[in-house]
């Protein structure tokens, strides 16, 4: 009997083995369908970008099940790490691309380190890795990881290091490539309280770009920014208002107000609103205002819908759905492209989101630009230290 029970116990070991096994096999063929499910499904009409996500996180985990990262081999490190990725297990990936991908040259497969470092809060190990091994391999595209690593120093908070990737890309990039991290370090002086430099360097840059629309663009709204802080905000326009009659900055004295220039189409934009609605709950009833600023984009990508050449009453409706969708709190105020146009050059956006902070008085105090902790924290101590004055 004894021999038996062992004997079927190896059996069922042989078995579970078997399938352990199975489950590494073909994970190029798995990887590659995971990578390409949302641009098949948008060239079959499919538009829910959320549910398409999901779907791609729900594949990339049935193939990942069973997979141990530690077993998987050096051939297939850059596929699985690509399922651990796309099914949400960044630890994972990032284990396996740290054993395998130093030692090669995959491009594709450093990159995706170098994202999962940043990703991390890491910004150290994501510029030695650039400095070991990308710098070499990236060529004319070696700014984008500058202003990588410089966003990464960004969100943790640490500007002299910021500062410093942006010096040492101007320094590296030929002139026509490097406008960018000039624009972006000009930002960094003045978060540090230097706006004299920063308009000085912005001022440089322009003298010597040219008619090169993107960033004279971008140099007027970021000058326009600098010089709105601890000036009297201006008076913003739009006709559409949802949830609220039109608010007007000049029947807002005595509240602090944070307006958040959004779109529904823009991913960071909606990363906010958790947050926004947090800072809402909290000082709402201390006297915060926060407004919502749109426009009309004639089209409406959210909530399962894919709609172009839409009229702006039409418009309207879908942004009062996805408001209610998003449970926001908070008014949402919505441009036709004439009043959208005035307000964005009033108040210096270049992207979204892009949030101002009000005092009591009407004066502009801060601003963040973009999702993330950096964001956060900016408008968390700058609307606290405005309730309490």
């Amino acid at each position: 009997m004894y021999k038996k029970i062992a004997a079927l116990f190896a059996l069922m070991a042989l078995f579970l083995l078997s399938c352990q096994d199975a489950a590494y096999l073909d994970l190029g063929k798995k990887a590659v369908e995971v990578d390409s499910l949302i641009i098949k499904a948008r060239a079959a009409g499919l538009s829910n970008m959320d549910s398409l996500r999901a779907a791609r996180r729900d594949k990339a985990l049935s193939y990942i099940a069973g997979v141990n990262p530690e077993r998987v081999r050096a051939e297939n490190y850059h596929a699985a790490a690509r399922l651990f990725f796309a099914a949400g297990k960044a630890d994972s990936a990032r284990l396996l691309l740290e054993k395998y991908a130093p030692a090669g040259s995959d491009r594709e497969a450093l990159d995706l380190l170098f994202s999962l470092y940043l990703q991390k809060g890491d910004p150290v190990k994501a510029e030695q890795l650039f400095r070991d091994k990308l710098a070499n391999l990236a060529g004319e595209e070696a700014g984008e990881y500058y202003l990588n690593l410089l966003y990464g120093y960004q969100e943790q908070d640490q500007l002299d290091k910021a500062i410093a990737v942006a010096d040492a890309g101007i320094a590296a990039l030929p002139p026509e490539t490097k406008g960018s991290l000039v624009v972006e370090k000009a930002d960094m002086l003045h978060q540090k309280g230097d706006r004299t430099a920063a308009l000085a360097l912005l001022d440089d840059l322009k003298k010597s770009i040219g008619a090169e629309d993107r960033l004279q663009r971008a140099i007027a709204a970021k000058t326009t920014l600098f010089n709105l802080i601890g000036a009297p905000a201006k008076e913003w326009r739009a006709a559409g208002w949802i949830d609220s009659g039109p608010m007007l900055l000049k029947n807002l004295r005595g509240k602090v107000i944070l307006l958040d220039f959004w779109a529904p189409w823009c991913g960071p934009c909606r990363a906010m609103f958790p947050h926004l609605k947090k800072l809402y709950g909290e000082y709402h009833d201390q006297g915060l205002v926060i407004i919502g600023l749109t426009r009309c984009y004639g089209r409406f990508n959210q909530l399962g819908q894919n709609l172009r050449d839409l009229a702006p009453a039409t418009e309207l409706e879908w942004i009062t759905k996805f408001k209610e969708h998003h449970q926001i709190p908070f008014p949402y105020a919505v441009a036709d492209a004439e009043e959208a146009a005035a307000n964005e050059a009033a108040y210096g956006v270049y992207g979204i989101p892009h949030m101002v902070v009000i005092d009591k008085k009407g004066v502009v105090q801060e601003y963040a630009i973009g999702s993330g902790p950096s964001s956060e924290k900016k408008l968390d101590d700058a609307i606290a230290r405005l309730i309490a004055e």
